[in-house]
């Protein structure tokens, strides 16, 4: 996720985070909120911390990804 960055961007909190950048959407686009270009930064921006860091193996990210998943549902 390093590597996205914009002009300006740099004193926004998130910044800070490694946040992904969403493009804006038009109340009046039918799938606009819905498209992968849209909702993908959103779902990535939504995970926690830990799990958004580029040093985690891909068998710790599914295990946090599903511990996460499951608390949100359950809990």
């Amino acid at each position: 996720m390093d590597g996205w960055t914009v002009a300006g961007r740099s004193r926004l909190r998130s910044a800070d985070h490694g946040d992904l950048i969403a493009p804006r959407v038009l109340q009046t686009q039918r799938y606009g909120s819905r498209s992968f270009r849209v909702s993908g930064p959103t779902v990535c921006n939504s995970l926690p911390q830990n799990l958004r860091s580029s040093d985690i193996s891909r068998k710790q990210f599914k295990r946090g990804l599903k511990t996460w998943l499951f608390e949100r549902a359950y809990v």
